[in-house]
């Protein structure tokens, strides 16, 4: 959760937003690029 954490805030840092709607919030952080285009931020890693 930390690494998602300051993964988030490295971009908020940069001008991304965080959604309003977030699911899932412990694995996956839900944002918005300064041109209001989704992207999603994860901890989860593929096997």
């Amino acid at each position: 959760m930390e690494e998602l954490d300051s993964t988030a805030d490295a971009a908020i840092a940069v001008g991304v937003t965080v959604a309003a709607h977030q699911t899932a919030s412990g694995q996956w952080r839900m944002l918005l690029d300064p041109a209001d285009h989704p992207l999603c931020l994860t901890v989860v890693r593929p096997d």
